[in-house]
């Protein structure tokens, strides 16, 4: 059984690779009052954590 992911999901396949910053179904207490599913990264996150586009890149000659 796999626990639910939270932090980043990052999925590649010889096409396509996909980025996610995940906390869905996370069930303890993080400190976090709210949070909604976004396809881009909040004006106040952005120096913060890397765009997923930018990730993405950056795995481009992984396999």
């Amino acid at each position: 059984d796999e626990m639910p992911s939270i932090g980043i999901i990052l999925c590649k396949s010889r096409d396509k690779t996909i980025v996610e910053y995940a906390l869905r179904e996370s069930n303890k207490p993080i400190g976090v009052g709210a949070y909604r599913m976004v396809t881009t990264l909040p004006k106040e996150l952005e120096g913060e954590l890397p765009a997923p586009e930018q990730i993405a890149k950056l795995l481009e000659g992984v396999d």
